[in-house]
């Protein structure tokens, strides 16, 4: 038995390639960040919808305001802002700070009163400012409307293959195979380039099918040459799910 051959490095299994496809994990997190931020946005639209129904509108009066100078440390713009009461019947009065911009911190001096919608149990903002809060949800629903399909297709869907590919290479039905190319990916890890095998098998039925390989080392690739065979397992149900298992093995 030839010694090099059996020290040639062997094609991973499919559980053990999963690890190299970064495009499966970066879709999967693409996938998890489009529903996180779907969410996000739900909550934040029944938030709205709230305050559209249940909001009581009364009157703040402006306490103080003050400012907080730009620096080139913590703080690279000015911060304005500004203390205010109101109160809500059966409710002790309440005081609130925020930051405005320097247009509405310019025309609420000391005393200066204004509409503000209060959402018992929720909080309280300026009436009317409902319109940013809507254009944040707009901004929240489009990124998670290009996040989840994108997430789907490079993460899920592929995922979902992958392990019935793992599946396969555990039970799947054995087939002659023959080595037909070693093609780049244009993929590197840590800088290593990765390749993919592409093969050809015949299955119980007759029927010629081809598969390929997860991501391949240059060592791993190098041990594949064109017209090679080896072993073959596939899914007799859905032949297109097929795995390399091994070089050299025979069919049973």
């Amino acid at each position: 038995m030839d010694g090099g051959a059996m020290n040639a490095p062997r094609v991973p299994s499919p559980l053990a390639g999963l690890k190299r496809e970064i495009e499966i994990w970066a879709g999967l997190m693409f996938f998890g960040a489009g529903i996180a931020v779907l969410i996000i946005a739900a909550n934040l639209a029944l938030t709205e919808l709230r305050y559209a129904r249940e909001a009581i509108i009364v009157l703040a009066t402006v306490l103080e305001r003050d400012f907080i100078p730009a620096d080139r440390a913590d703080n690279r713009t000015t911060r304005y802002r500004i203390r205010y009461r109101y109160a809500v019947e059966g409710v002790p009065p309440q005081e609130l700070a925020e930051e405005v911009d320097v247009d509405r911190w310019e025309a609420l001096l000391p005393g200066t009163q204004f509409d503000l919608a209060v959402l018992p149990g929720e909080g309280a903002r300026p009436r009317g400012s409902g319109l940013a809060e809507m254009i944040s949800v707009a901004g929240l629903v489009v990124m998670g409307g290009i996040f989840v399909p994108l997430g789907w297709l490079l993460g899920v869907s592929r995922l979902r293959r992958a392990l019935r590919r793992v599946r396969v290479y555990w039970r799947g039905a054995e087939a002659r195979g023959e080595v037909l190319e070693v093609v780049d990916t244009g993929t590197a890890i840590n800088r290593v380039p990765m390749a993919r095998m592409r093969f050809r098998y015949t299955d119980l039925k007759g029927m010629t099918h081809e598969g390929e390989t997860g991501l391949l080392s240059p060592a791993e690739a190098d041990s594949l040459e064109p017209g090679a065979t080896g072993l073959v397992r596939y899914d007799m149900a859905d032949p297109g799910i097929s795995v390399w298992v091994d070089q050299g093995g025979d069919a049973k």
